[in-house]
């Protein structure tokens, strides 16, 4: 499954080159990344806690109704394949971006659900804004008369 997943993203990606010519390197700007603070259940994480292992940061949010479960899901599975020895070398952090309805506690319900070894975090607002700038994400908040939106 692993390996259908990478295949996939490796086709997609030369599809996506082929077709639309990519700037120089030197051209580029690529997103800083780094360091950051947020919340976890009823401790602050810092991300550089985890330096050392594998991170995977995913921004979504709970009430997101297609995406982010099938996505975080897909990472779940994937995790399970790894041996406990790989397992430890791994942390996922689903970074929410909707910090007025996700609270830490929320968040850590929601992605145990998935994984252990899935931290939801959130911060405030400013917090958030920093988080996905520093790492090249891009996220708004959209008025919705949906009665799947709650």
């Amino acid at each position: 499954m692993v390996l259908t997943i990478v295949l996939g993203i490796t086709l997609g990606l030369n599809y996506f080159e082929t077709n639309n010519p990519s700037p120089s390197a030197s051209q580029m700007q690529y997103p800083a990344g780094g360091d950051f603070t947020l919340s976890h259940s009823k401790q602050k994480i810092k991300f550089s806690d985890y330096q050392g292992k594998v991170r995977l940061i995913f921004f979504g949010y709970t009430s997101c109704p297609d995406i982010c479960p099938t996505s975080l899901a897909l990472i779940s599975s994937s995790l399970k394949q790894l041996t406990p020895k790989e397992l430890t070398q791994v942390q996922v952090f689903f970074i929410s971006v909707d910090p007025a309805r996700d609270t830490p506690e929320k968040l850590a319900d929601y992605t145990h659900y998935f994984h252990p070894n899935i931290l939801g975090i959130t911060g405030t607002t400013t917090e958030i804004d920093r988080v996905t700038k520093q790492y090249g994400a891009l996220y708004r908040k959209v008025k919705s008369n949906s009665a799947m939106v709650i």
